[in-house]
C-alpha cells in the first residue's frame, strides 16, 4: 500500500486526558489552575456500534477528554488516518474483511509514534503476543474495559517518550554536526583530553599542525605529541591538574610561537574529567611585536645616540625634549640638565635675533623649514653655526602642540674643509716625492694634471708641461704611439698597461678612462720606473738556466702543464727519459701517453685527475717503453696551481728514472718470498713429525690391554694433534707471524667432536669469537687449554647421556673496572716497538652436572687440569672456575698489539 502523507501533528494528545481543568494545591494551601487540556482524537476500528459506544463510555468514565470516529473498512481507515489525524487507535482484532494486524501496519507507516490498542471479544495468548511483537501497545478484552483508561494513558506516555527521544536524537545529531563543523573550521589547533592527558578528539587544525594522521593522534599522550618531556613540569595541562583552573602559556615549538590554553572540564559530580587544549599560532604576532620593539628600540637608539641633535619645544619656547647630541652640542652634560635650564630657546640659544625671526616666519608660513645655516651660541656664550631644520607638530584637531627641530653642528664640517685643503697640499707633496708618476689628460690627449716628479723626468718646469701636446713633450715616435694608445683607451673604455723606454730607462704605465655621466671624458694613469725590476727578471732567468743545469745533472726532467689550454712544456731531460728525439717529437699528452706501458696508462691518468680534484701532491710510479723496446720505471711528482674558485689552472713537476730502485725492491721481495717458503716448509715438517709421534704412540698403545694406559696415550695424542694443527694453520695461511684464533678454535673443537663420535648424543657447540690473531708462543698454550677444557666437558659434564651445550666465548675487555688485569698478566711491551696493550677474556661454559662440592684446582691430580693450571701460569693469565648450573672457566690475558707509528 502506498504511504499517505498527512499533516504535521498540531497538538500533544497525551495532554488531553482530563475533562475538567485540574486544580493544584500548594504547600501554603493556595489553589493554582493548570492549563486547559486539549481533546484527544480517537479512531475506533469496530464493526459493532454498541462495542464502540462501550469504549467511548469507558473513556469518559476515566475522565479522558476526546472526540471519536468509528470506521469499519480498510478504505475508511486509510481515509480517517489522512483526514481525522487520530491521536489514538482502538481496533477490534478481527473484522469481516480487515483485522487489527493490517490496520497496525498501515498506521505505523503514516504515524510511526501513534498509540495502537487492540480491543477484542476473545483472543488467544499466541495472537496477543503476535500483536505486541508487531507493535501494538496493549490489548484488552471487551468484557474487561475497566483498564481502558489506564492503557490509554500508558500508551500515550510511552509514545510521548519515544517521540521525545527521537527528537532529542535528531537534535543531538544536528548539534554534533554543527559542533564538528565549527570544531574543524577553527584556525586554532584544538584537542579534547581526558584526565590523564590522552587525546580524545582533535580538529583538522591540529592534524595540519602535527602532520600526523587523525588515527595516530587519538589515544596518544598530549605531552609526547606537543610539549615533550622537558616541559612536563611547566605544561599548562599539568598545572591544570593541580588546581583545576585555566592555565595559559606561550611556547616556542617547531620554529614557531604558540599561545597554549588549557581549560578544565568538570563533570556533574564536580570531578575533573578532562580538559580542552587550544594552541594558537602567534608567530606573526610575535614577529610583529618583536619588530615593533626593535623599531622602538632602533628609533630610541637613533634618537638617543644620533650625532644629529633632536629637540622638541612648546610654542612658548620652553624646551621639553632633547637627545644627548643636542645637549652636548650646546655644552650641557645631560639632556635633563638642559631641559631644566632652557626655558626659551629663541632667546637663550639663538645668537642672531634675525635668525630667530626668520625661522618663526618660515614655520608660520609653511609649517616646516628646510635645513639652513643659523648662528647659535654655546652655554658659555661662544657662537657657532649649525645646520638647522624645524617643523610644526599639530594634534588631530590641527592645534599646534610643539616644534620639532634637528640641529647639526657643522663646525666639524668647516674643520673638515680646512683639513681637506691641508690634505690636498699633503697629497701634492706626497706625489712630489713619490717615485710613481701620476697624470690626468683631457679628451684631446693634453695633460691637465701632472705630479711634480715629471719635472725631473722631462727636465722642464711643470708650468711648461700642462696643456702641451704629446709631440711637444716626448720624442716623435714615442708620442705618436702614446696618442694612438690613449685614443683607443678612451674609445674602448678599458684600462691597459704599456711598457715604454725613455732616455735609457724602462717605464710601466697603467692607463684607464675616467667616466663623467657615462662618457669617458678624461684619461688618468700612473707610471713606474721598472728598470731595476727588468734587471731582476734577467737575473731570475739566469738562475733558471742554472737550475736546468742542476736538474740535468740529477737526470731529472721538469714539466709544466697548462690545464686551461692543455699545452705542456718539457725540459730536454724529459725527452731523454722517454727515449724521444726533441727534433722529431713534441711535448704533448699524446707523446707521453704513447710512451707509457699499456698496463699503466689508465692508472697514471687517474692519479693525475685525483691529485687535481683533491688538491693533493702528485706522486706516481709508472713504466715507459723506449723505442728500442726496453722498459724503464719513472717516478712523477708534481703540485697543482689553482685559481680563487679552487679550479686547477696549472700543474708543474719533475720526473726521475727509478728503474734501478725498482729492480732492488724486486730482489728484496724475491728474497722475502724464498724465506717465507722456507718457514712454511719448516712448519710443515714439524707438523709431520708430530703426526709421526702420534702414530708411534698409537702403535705403543696397541701393545697393551691396559685401558687406563690407552686412554692416557689417546689424551697425549690429542694434545700432540692440537700443536700440529697450529703448525698446519701457519703454513696453510698467508701470514706466518700469527694465527687467527677464531678459525683455530673452530677447527680444534670440530676435531674433538669427531674423536668423541662414539658419544650417543654429543653436546651442541656454540661459538662467540672475537677476531684475534696471536703468535705461536701464545696460540699453542691457549689451544692446549681449550683442548683440555672442552675434552673434560665432553667426558664428564654430560656423562648420563643428557643433552647439553658448550659455549666458547672470546671477547675483548674494554671495561677496565669490570676486567682489571691482575699483577700476573704480561702487559710489558717489547722495547723499541710501539704497542697497544689489550685485554681479552676466554670463557668456556657448559650446562652439565657441574663440579663436585669443595672443588679446588690446586688439589686436583688430573693431568688435564694440572696442565691447564700450568699453561695459564705460562701465559701469565688470570684463571677463574665457577660452578653454578654447570661449569664456567674464565681466562683473562693480555696481548701486545702493534700500533701504527705516528709520523
Amino acid at each position: 500500500m502506498k504511504r499517505t502523507k498527512l499533516k504535521k501533528e498540531k497538538k500533544k494528545p497525551e495532554e488531553a486526558i482530563k475533562k475538567k481543568t485540574p486544580v493544584k494545591k500548594t504547600k501554603t494551601g493556595q489553589t493554582v489552575k493548570s492549563k486547559p487540556e486539549q481533546k484527544l482524537r480517537v479512531l475506533i476500528l469496530e464493526d459493532t456500534p454498541s462495542d464502540a459506544e462501550l469504549m467511548e463510555r469507558q473513556l469518559r468514565r476515566d475522565r479522558i477528554v476526546f472526540s471519536a470516529q468509528r470506521v469499519e473498512t480498510e478504505a475508511r481507515f486509510i481515509e480517517a488516518l489522512r483526514d481525522f489525524e487520530p491521536d489514538l487507535v482502538l481496533a477490534d482484532f478481527t473484522l469481516p474483511r480487515f483485522d487489527a494486524m493490517e490496520a497496525l501496519a498501515l498506521a505505523r507507516k503514516v504515524f510511526p509514534f501513534i498509540p495502537f490498542i487492540v480491543v477484542t471479544g476473545s483472543i488467544g495468548e499466541e495472537k496477543a503476543v503476535a500483536c505486541l511483537r508487531a507493535g501494538a501497545d496493549d490489548y484488552l478484552l471487551k468484557d474487561r474495559l475497566t483498564r481502558l483508561g489506564e492503557a490509554v494513558r500508558q500508551s500515550l506516555e510511552k509514545h510521548r517518550l519515544q517521540r521525545e527521544r527521537e527528537n532529542m536524537g535528531e537534535t543531538l545529531l544536528a548539534a554534533a554536526a554543527r559542533w564538528r563543523t565549527t570544531f574543524d573550521s577553527m584556525n586554532d589547533a584544538v584537542c579534547l583530553l581526558d584526565e590523564k592527558g590522552t587525546v580524545q578528539q582533535c580538529n583538522r587544525a591540529m592534524n595540519r599542525l602535527l602532520d600526523i594522521p587523525y588515527t595516530r593522534i587519538i589515544g596518544k599522550d598530549c605531552l609526547s605529541l606537543v610539549c615533550g618531556a622537558a616541559k612536563k613540569s611547566t605544561c599548562a595541562f599539568r598545572l591544570l591538574l593541580k588546581d583545576r583552573k585555566r592555565h595559559e602559556e606561550e611556547t616556542y615549538w617547531r620554529e614557531r610561537w604558540f599561545h597554549v590554553q588549557a581549560d578544565p572540564i568538570i563533570g556533574s559530580s564536580g570531578r575533573l574529567i578532562g580538559a580542552v587544549h587550544i594552541m594558537t599560532d602567534i608567530s606573526r604576532q610575535k614577529k610583529s611585536e618583536q619588530a615593533l620593539r626593535d623599531s622602538e628600540a632602533y628609533f630610541r637608539l637613533l634618537f638617543e645616540n644620533s650625532v644629529v641633535g633632536f629637540s622638541q619645544a612648546l610654542p612658548n619656547g620652553r624646551l621639553i625634549r632633547a637627545n644627548r647630541a643636542y645637549a652636548r652640542m650646546y655644552g650641557y652634560s645631560t639632556p635633563e640638565e638642559m631641559l631644566a635650564e632652557v626655558t626659551d630657546i629663541g632667546r637663550q640659544l639663538y645668537a642672531d635675533p634675525g635668525d630667530r625671526k626668520r625661522v618663526h616666519a618660515i614655520l608660520k608660513e609653511k609649517g616646516v623649514m628646510e635645513p639652513a645655516e643659523i648662528q647659535v651660541r654655546h652655554r658659555d656664550g661662544t657662537p657657532f653655526v649649525v645646520l638647522a631644520g624645524a617643523r610644526e607638530i599639530r594634534d588631530a584637531q590641527g592645534r599646534l602642540v610643539c616644534y620639532q627641530a634637528e640641529h647639526v653642528d657643522i663646525t666639524p664640517l668647516k674643520q673638515a674643509e680646512e683639513s681637506l685643503r691641508e690634505m690636498s697640499e699633503v697629497f701634492r707633496l706626497f706625489l712630489k716625492h713619490n717615485p710613481i708618476y701620476v697624470f690626468i689628460k683631457d679628451e684631446n690627449i693634453r695633460p691637465i694634471y701632472l705630479s711634480e716628479n715629471y719635472e725631473k723626468m722631462l727636465k722642464r718646469p711643470l708650468a711648461e708641461l700642462l696643456g702641451r701636446s704629446m709631440n711637444e713633450l716626448f720624442p716623435s715616435e714615442l708620442s705618436r704611439t702614446m696618442v694612438e694608445d690613449d685614443k683607443k683607451i678612451l674609445r674602448q673604455g678599458k684600462p691597459r698597461e704599456f711598457i715604454e723606454e725613455l732616455d735609457g730607462r724602462i717605464y710601466s704605465t697603467m692607463k684607464f678612462p675616467i667616466f663623467i655621466q657615462g662618457k669617458a671624458k678624461y684619461l688618468a694613469g700612473y707610471t713606474t720606473d721598472i728598470t731595476e725590476r727588468q734587471k731582476a727578471q734577467e737575473l731570475l732567468q739566469t738562475l733558471s738556466r742554472r737550475l736546468q743545469l742542476a736538474l740535468q745533472s740529477a737526470q731529472a726532467g721538469t714539466w709544466d702543464w697548462n690545464v686551461a689550454t692543455g699545452l705542456i712544456e718539457w725540459s730536454p731531460q724529459m725527452f731523454e727519459l722517454f727515449g724521444l728525439d726533441p727534433r722529431s717529437s713534441e711535448a704533448s699528452f699524446a707523446s707521453w701517453r704513447t710512451a707509457l706501458h699499456p698496463e699503466d696508462r689508465e692508472l697514471a691518468e687517474n692519479r693525475i685527475d685525483q691529485a687535481l680534484k683533491q688538491h693533493a701532491p702528485l706522486d706516481s710510479d709508472y713504466r715507459v717503453i723506449l723505442p728500442g723496446g726496453q722498459i724503464r720505471w719513472i717516478n712523477a711528482e708534481g703540485v697543482g696551481v689553482y685559481d680563487e674558485s679552487g679550479l686547477p689552472t696549472q700543474m708543474i713537476g719533475i720526473c726521475q728514472d727509478i728503474t734501478e730502485r725498482k729492480l732492488n725492491e724486486q730482489q728484496i721481495r724475491d728474497s722475502l718470498r724464498e724465506k717465507e717458503v722456507l718457514l712454511k716448509e719448516i712448519h710443515h715438517r714439524v707438523k709431520n713429525n708430530l703426526q709421526v709421534i702420534s702414530g708411534l704412540l698409537t702403535l705403543q698403545a696397541a701393545q697393551t690391554n691396559d685401558e687406563r694406559l690407552q686412554r692416557m696415550v689417546k689424551e697425549s695424542q690429542t694434545r700432540i694433534w692440537t700443536m700440529a694443527l697450529i703448525h698446519q694453520t701457519l703454513y696453510q695461511s698467508g701470514n706466518l707471524a700469527d694465527i687467527d684464533m677464531a678459525d683455530l678454535i673452530r677447527s680444534l673443537v670440530g676435531n674433538l667432536l669427531s674423536s668423541h663420535a662414539q658419544v650417543a648424543m654429543p653436546p651442541t657447540i656454540r661459538f662467540d669469537l672475537f677476531p684475534l690473531r696471536l703468535g705461536i708462543d701464545k696460540a699453542i698454550p691457549l689451544a692446549l687449554i681449550i683442548n683440555e677444557l672442552v675434552t673434560n666437558a665432553m667426558k664428564h659434564a654430560f656423562a648420563d647421556g643428557r643433552l647439553g651445550e658448550i659455549h666458547i666465548l672470546l671477547q675483548e675487555c674494554r671495561d677496565a673496572a669490570l676486567h682489571a688485569p691482575s699483577a700476573t698478566m704480561d702487559a710489558t711491551p717489547i722495547a723499541g716497538t710501539e704497542y697497544r696493550v689489550s685485554t681479552y677474556e676466554l670463557t668456556i661454559t657448559d650446562n652439565g652436572v657441574g663440579l663436585p662440592a669443595g672443588f679446588d684446582l690446586k688439589n686436583q691430580k688430573s693431568l688435564g687440569l694440572q696442565l691447564v693450571a700450568m699453561l695459564a701460569q705460562q701465559l701469565k693469565c688470570q684463571l677463574t672456575i665457577e660452578s653454578s648450573g654447570g661449569t664456567a672457566v674464565h681466562l683473562l690475558f693480555t696481548h701486545n698489539e702493534k700500533s701504527k707509528k705516528q709520523s
